[in-house]
């Protein structure tokens, strides 16, 4: 037995000062080589999308300061495809077209029970005539502007090789181009997946702390989730509190960056065959703010640099731009900003539908649809 300790603390000992000399080799080589090895970090486009696969719920209380009677409260899900597009909840299809939607959360519509959401509709209505045979692929991701479109576009949307291509975007455009200046800069102001149009692989520290994360999220899933949400309300809170801007900001070259890449996904779409449809974005933004709504907007305008009234213009312009392009390339319009009526019956806030404002901008898609 004593020997046998002898001879395992021989071995421990001899591999033990082998590493430490081919250590100290590795760095003697390294120091005389002329040509040193640098590895940094390998970056990748940011996809921002749903997790494909999955399966996420919300109710009522996640529209933020409103408050419910907890009996009434309406309970909503997202759940994805193995693609990641957000699934409508229809029957399937065999052999169909695809409806591809591009958008942030305005095309996401959380809070819109699955077969009501706006995407859903359409290929329901459509499917009603038994000569049609589509399927939805809604992208629609809380936050996405339209870099993050672009790059779904690119990256997953055109292998389905769509018939009609949906393309709203205006709020989170002129929010990004309005703290950044362009869609390019490093970005603090992260969320779900961040909102970076490139992201670093993470260091080995980062994945182990991930892979904590991960097993207490499916421990305690709940508990996790409600720690989370506050967690982010707090840091969003204290960072806006934190952040008032004074700057001057270039309108014409943000407006410039948002045409740009309007008509990048336009042009896109048609070379790949497929129909692009451009939407314009309903809100309830105008020259006299609801009751309602006027905190909520002007909360955001110190860590924007701008004022309301500058604010209302810019949006409005934006709008403008997509029916400029519309125009220009012969392209068919939804125009939902001026279709969808500016009131608390069709958006809970500023700009997200109701259920009622989902089925009337279904409406709005199948009327210009029964001409093509």
């Amino acid at each position: 037995m004593v020997k046998i300790k002898k001879l395992l603390f021989l071995i421990f000992i001899n591999i033990s000062i082998l590493t430490i000399l081919l250590i100290l080799a590795e760095k003697l080589i390294n120091n005389q080589s002329s040509n040193k090895l640098i590895l940094g970090r390998k970056r990748y486009i940011n996809l921002r999308e749903n997790n494909p696969n999955s399966l996420r719920n919300y109710s009522d209380l996640d529209i933020t300061n409103k408050n419910f009677d907890i009996k009434k409260l309406n309970f909503y899900s997202i759940a994805t495809n193995s693609d990641g597009f957000i699934e409508s909840g229809n029957p399937r299809v065999e052999n169909p077209d695809y409806l591809l939607f591009l958008g942030g959360s305005t095309t996401e519509c959380i809070l819109v029970k699955s077969q009501f959401r706006f995407p859903s509709l359409v290929e329901s209505q459509l499917n009603n005539n038994k000569d049609n045979k589509f399927i939805a692929l809604n992208s629609g991701v809380s936050g996405n502007s339209s870099i993050h479109s672009l790059n779904i576009l690119i990256n997953k949307g055109l292998k389905y090789n769509p018939k009609y291509i949906f393309i709203m975007h205006n709020i989170n455009d002129l929010n990004s181009l309005l703290r950044m200046g362009n869609y390019f800069t490093e970005n603090n102001y992260s969320s779900r997946e961040g909102k970076n149009n490139i992201i670093f692989e993470p260091t080995i520290s980062k994945l182990t702390i991930e892979k904590i994360k991960e097993k207490i999220k499916k421990l305690l899933p709940n508990t996790y989730n409600l720690y989370l949400t506050k967690k982010l309300q707090n840091f969003q809170t204290k960072k806006l509190k934190n952040k008032t801007i004074n700057r001057d900001i270039d309108k014409e070259k943000i407006k410039n960056n948002f045409r740009k890449n309007i008509e990048s996904m336009v042009s896109i779409s048609k070379i790949y065959g497929s129909q692009p449809i451009l939407m314009t974005q309903m809100s309830r933004i105008k020259e006299e703010l609801d009751e309602d709504i006027i905190l909520e907007i002007r909360n955001q305008l110190p860590h924007l640099g701008v004022k309301y009234d500058e604010y209302y213009l810019l949006f409005k312009a934006f709008n403008e731009i997509i029916r400029d392009i519309a125009n220009e390339y012969n392209v068919p319009l939804v125009d939902l900003d001026r279709t969808i009526k500016k009131d608390r019956k069709y958006m809970y806030d500023v700009i997200h539908l109701t259920e009622e404002g989902s089925k009337m901008v279904a409406k709005n898609i199948l009327e210009l649809l029964d001409k093509y």
